[in-house]
C-alpha cells in the first residue's frame, strides 16, 4: 500500500523567518517538546536537520562533546566563585551574630526584657540569613552535578541556544544581538534576518524574547530533580557587583580589539554572525564573529573557526559583563 504525496497546497510553506519563528510557535518545536518527552534530544536532532539542510552534515559528536566539557567548566567556575562569596558572606553574618550576642548577654545582665526580646528577633533573622546561604550554597552544587549529565545543547538557556544556532553555521543570513536586563533572565536577544528583507511594511522584521518570556512560555525545563531553571547555565547567578569589572588575566589573549586590555568598560551588547569559509581542498569551516560593544564606544571583534565551546565560554563571559559582574575563572 502506498501513500499518496502530499500536494503543494498541503506542504507547508517556511516562512521569512524560518526557523526561529518555528521554535517559538510551533507545537513541534524542540523547546515545547522537550517539556512533553524530555529524555529524548530534541535540540540537538532539530540542529542536525537544519546542519543537513544548510551543509549536508550533521554537527560532529566531538564538537558536542567539547561544547559540554567547556560549559560544566563554566558551572563549576561560577559555582566555586558563589561558594566563595558565600563563605565570605557567613563570615560576616558570623560576627554579626557575636555581635548581637554580646549585646543581649548585656542586656540580661541589666534586666532589659524589652531589648532582650529584640535581640532575640534580631538573632533569629540573621540566623536564618546563614542558614539560607547554606541551604543555597548546597542546591548549587546539586544542580551542577546534575547539569553534568546534560548535552551540549542543554547547557545553554533556552534563548541562547536559539541564538547559538548562528554560531553553529545552520542559520546562513542571520545575526543575533544578546542586550543586558535587570537580571540575567531579563537580557534580552534580538534575532535578525539579514537577508531576504519584509515584503510588506507590517511583516516582522526582528524576533526579540528574553529567556524569562521563553520560560512562561514554555515553562520549566524538567531536566532534572533540581529545577534547572530554563535548562542551562541561568542559574541565578549570586555574585557580587562592582564598579569596575574584574577581567580574567587571560582573557583579551589572540583577540583583534580596538577596546581596553586593563580597565574594562561597560558592555553595552554583543552580536553574533557567521559564515562558510571556503578552504583551498574545497571544503568548508564555520567562521563565526563575536563583536562586544562598550559604553565608550569601543568595540572587540572575536573571530572563532569551527569551535562551538570557545563561542560557549566567550557569550557565557558577555552574559556576565552585561550583568555588570566579575569575570570568573573557569
Amino acid at each position: 500500500m502506498t501513500s499518496s504525496r502530499p500536494s503543494e497546497q498541503e506542504t507547508p510553506t517556511p516562512s521569512r523567518m524560518w526557523p526561529v519563528d518555528y521554535i517559538l510557535q510551533s507545537s513541534y518545536s524542540p523547546l515545547h517538546l522537550e517539556g512533553q518527552i524530555p529524555k529524548r534530544q530534541w535540540r540537538e536532532a532539530f540542529e542536525d536537520l537544519l546542519a543537513l539542510e544548510t551543509n549536508d552534515e550533521m554537527i560532529s559528536l566531538e564538537s558536542r562533546k567539547r561544547e559540554a566539557e567547556m560549559g560544566i567548566r563554566i558551572n563549576y567556575g561560577i559555582l566555586s566563585h558563589v561558594i566563595y562569596l558565600a563563605n565570605r558572606g557567613l563570615r560576616n553574618l558570623a560576627r554579626e551574630r557575636k555581635g548581637v550576642l554580646d549585646t543581649r548577654e548585656e542586656a540580661i545582665l541589666g534586666g532589659d526584657l524589652r531589648v532582650v526580646s529584640w535581640l532575640n528577633e534580631s538573632l533569629s533573622m540573621v540566623e536564618t540569613r546563614m542558614e539560607k546561604i547554606i541551604e543555597g550554597t548546597k542546591q548549587g552544587t546539586q544542580l551542577v552535578e546534575a547539569m553534568k549529565k546534560l548535552p551540549a545543547s542543554r547547557l545553554r538557556t533556552r534563548g541562547t541556544w536559539i541564538a547559538s544556532l548562528i554560531s553553529s553555521g545552520v542559520l546562513p543570513g542571520w545575526k543575533s544581538r544578546l542586550e543586558g536586563g535587570a537580571r540575567r533572565s531579563e537580557q534580552r536577544i534580538c534575532m535578525q534576518k539579514m537577508t531576504d528583507p519584509p515584503v510588506e511594511p507590517e511583516e516582522t522584521k526582528d524576533i526579540v524574547f528574553t529567556d524569562e518570556e521563553l520560560r512562561n512560555r514554555f515553562g520549566r525545563a524538567p531536566s532534572s530533580n533540581y529545577k534547572i531553571p530554563s535548562g542551562g547555565i541561568d542559574y541565578r547567578y549570586a555574585g557580587q557587583r562592582f564598579d569596575e569589572v574584574t577581567v580574567n588575566e587571560h582573557l583579551g589573549r589572540g583577540r583583534s580589539s580596538s577596546g581596553p586590555t586593563q580597565s574594562w568598560p561597560y558592555l553595552t551588547f554583543q552580536t553574533t554572525t557567521s559564515e562558510r569559509v571556503l578552504l583551498p581542498d574545497g571544503s568548508t569551516i564555520n567562521k563565526v564573529v563575536l563583536t562586544n560593544h562598550f559604553l565608550n564606544g569601543k568595540e572587540e571583534k572575536i573571530e572563532i573557526i569551527q569551535d562551538a565551546a570557545k563561542v560557549l565560554e566567550e557569550v557565557e563571559k558577555a552574559r556576565l559583563l552585561l550583568e555588570g559582574l566579575e569575570v570568573v575563572s573557569w
